[in-house]
């Protein structure tokens, strides 16, 4: 009689993501991360016109256009969309998404705002307000050692837990708009997702740069592009409180903006002066505030005396048209939303085109807690 060995456990293999499994027809959806800006406009647009280049089908039912509202994107920048993109979309019944952050604590979830393939208008905000969390704070946005700590909360974990909720198992393609003077940004945002899918065992999602991968298009071409398209110059999408502000734009342009939204220059102002009232260190720009900066350009003194007389906004006006839904139990998560459910969201608002039947179930949030 021979023993057989046996060993008291076996080590385990090394992760390897398996092969993804796949949508209708075999085919998994494009989701394009919509910012309002010129470089996601510009695929977009590019997107329309060529569908077949891109690796997508001719009449667009594999894409998916979805924008995370933070409740601060400046007026000219809504209305810029409203009046001559979202008429195009319209027209080619492409479907659009807009979700939004439920409050202030990951467990209260996300809200689908509105999912349609006739859009009308960009969402100015939702129930919870990037600008509303640092009110409540009492501080400005955080940027040390470069890490957009806003964009991750309003918009990578907003797109992340909907992405998790609309796919569930199956992988899909982000589009993410970096032109081609951003290469080690969209390297670095690779890397992330490659841990992410090497962590959840397969390929939740392949990241694809469109203006870097296929037309390798820098800012000023991709700016040239939409005027061409469009009609009329798009002005870079931020938020007004934005501490990357002057990057986002050369400092004559975003004073000059501040200047044509007066009420939203006074409610950064006054974000800041909190601020700086409960700690006199933290400014806007770091060691610099704004206030000192419009000071020194006259042509910002009816900003500085709106603000200093008490004339800017006092108020935010909420929420109209969301209905909550009863909860139900998703299963599990893929990437950064793969912990264990906590909490339902809110969501789908009343009156909800028919061209995309409104959700039978509410979204969840997961707990993203990380490692």
């Amino acid at each position: 009689m021979t023993a057989t060995a046996t060993t008291l456990f076996d080590l385990p293999a090394t992760a390897v993501p398996v092969p993804p499994p796949v949508s209708n027809g075999g085919k998994r959806p494009t989701v394009l991360s919509y910012g309002l800006g010129a470089d996601s406009t510009c695929i977009l647009l590019r997107f329309l016109a060529a569908p077949l280049d891109y690796g997508l089908e001719p009449d667009l039912s594999d894409l998916i256009v979805v924008h995370a509202v933070t409740g601060d994107e400046w007026d000219d920048s809504l209305s810029y969309v409203d009046r001559l993109v979202l008429p195009i979309l319209a027209a080619r019944k492409v479907r659009t998404v807009q979700i939004a952050r439920a409050g202030r604590r990951d467990c209260d979830g996300v809200v689908i705002l509105e999912d349609t393939r006739t859009p009308r208008r960009i969402w100015p905000a939702g129930p919870w307000r990037l600008s509303a969390e640092l009110r409540a704070a009492g501080t400005v946005p955080q940027m040390a050692r470069g890490r957009r700590t806003c964009s991750i909360r309003f918009k990578g974990w907003v797109l992340d837990a909907w992405a998790a909720h609309e796919f569930g198992a199956t992988s899909f393609r982000r589009v993410i708009g970096y032109h081609a003077g951003e290469a080690g940004r969209a390297d670095k945002d690779t890397q992330i997702q490659d841990g992410i899918n090497v962590g959840a065992g397969r390929i939740v999602c392949e990241p694809y740069y469109p203006l870097i991968d296929t037309d390798g298009m820098d800012r000023l071409a991709v700016e040239a592009y939409v005027h061409s398209r469009l009609g009329e110059k798009i002005r870079k999408s931020y938020c007004a409180q934005c501490p990357f502000s002057l990057t986002c734009a050369a400092r004559d342009r975003h004073e000059e903006r501040l200047r044509e939204h007066p009420d939203a220059a006074c409610a950064v102002l006054m974000m800041e002066y909190t601020s700086q009232a409960l700690n006199e260190k933290v400014a806007l720009y770091g060691d610099r505030s704004l206030y000192r900066q419009l000071a020194e350009d006259e042509r910002n003194d009816s900003i500085l005396s709106r603000f200093r007389t008490g004339a800017g906004p006092r108020a935010l006006r909420p929420l109209r048209g969301a209905a909550p839904l009863p909860p139900r139990p998703v299963e599990g998560l893929p990437g950064r939303a793969r912990e264990a459910l906590r909490e339902p969201a809110v969501v789908v608002p009343r009156g909800a085109d028919e061209a995309v039947p409104p959700r039978a179930r509410p979204l969840w949030q997961a707990d993203l807690r990380r490692a």
